[in-house]
């Protein structure tokens, strides 16, 4: 018999109403699990101890042709954080592929490693409840929609070798409120941050030369905006529905601005421009940009270093 009193060395646990069953623990992608076991609750012994059940491989992974693996398949969406490892079989792990993660909409926090070199086309697409991502320093190229519809996002640290936003990278993140993009980018692709509600400031680095086809489109909350002197050409829709933009810097390396770029901007009211009333008339100012052009033009600005 095993009694209230007993203890771990006395007690026969020849009781089944003493005996109870202790549940499974599911492993996860970062935590290891428990099995099932039996407990003396008189006593505290585990009569049928747990066993540890290791993590499940949540990650699949395609060799490469070049001795490097691929982050192909994401087998359990049910996870919150992610931290893709920078080698598997011993091998780096250099890209994720297109589609991995999509629709995984309990993931909340990804770390990308410094290994891999680029994100494939909507590889984060949808993951609605991804609140923030570091993107490694080796990154060179984000795809198309990468991280499209992950409204939750709102902080994003974009790597210092990434070189091309792709088309729609970060559209519909709409609780995303700024964005540094570094000065390795040389160009902002399409409707990258195109309804972006939140976004309230941006960094745009030194090396950029296009911003592309609504690439800040329906940016509502942004105020103001730095555009470099290595920019030549906004593209059509780049600023369209900015409501609340109030000032821009154009430098005078821009030659071409498109149709609609500032269109239904209806606070803008000052723009600096850092060359001379002759060269901003030379400029190729597309249709449908009333907002710009009825701003007081502020020439031969001087930048703030």
């Amino acid at each position: 018999m095993c009694f209230v009193a007993c203890d771990a060395i006395n007690c026969k646990h020849d009781d089944p109403m003493q005996i109870v069953e202790v549940d499974a623990v599911a492993p996860t992608c970062q935590k290891t699990g428990l099995s099932s076991g039996m407990k003396c609750i008189a006593c505290g012994t585990m009569v049928v101890p747990q066993a540890i059940i290791p993590t499940i491989n949540c990650i699949e992974y395609t060799l490469l042709s070049n001795n490097t693996y691929e982050v192909s398949g994401f087998v359990e969406c049910s996870e919150t954080e992610i931290a893709i490892p920078s080698e598997y079989n011993g091998l780096p792990v250099t890209s994720i592929s297109e589609f991995v993660f999509r629709h995984c909409r309990s993931l909340t926090s990804v770390v990308i490693p410094d290994s891999v070199t680029s994100i494939g086309d909507y590889a984060f697409y949808n993951c609605s409840s991804l609140t923030s991502v570091v993107i490694g320093d080796s990154v060179a190229s984000i795809g198309y929609g990468a991280f499209e519809n992950c409204s939750s996002l709102t902080s994003v640290v974009i790597g210092d070798s990434v070189t091309s936003i792709g088309y729609g990278a970060f559209q519909h993140c709409s609780s995303l409120s700024s964005v540094v993009i570094p000065n390795s980018v040389t160009s902002i692709g399409d409707d990258a941050f195109d309804y972006c509600f939140s976004l309230t400031s941006v960094v745009i680095g030194d090396s950029v030369t296009s911003i592309g086809y609504g690439a800040f489109e329906n940016c509502s909350s942004l105020t103001s905006v730095v555009i470099p002197n290595s920019v030549t050409s906004i593209g059509d829709h780049a600023f369209w529905y900015c409501h609340s933009l109030t000032s821009v810097v154009i430098p005078d390396s821009v030659t071409s601005i498109g149709d609609r770029a500032f269109d239904d901007c209806h606070n803008l009211k000052d723009v600096y421009y850092t060359g001379s009333e002759e060269e901003w008339k030379a400029i190729s100012i597309g249709t449908n940009n009333d907002p710009l052009t009825g701003a007081t033009i502020h020439y031969n600005y001087v930048p703030e270093n």
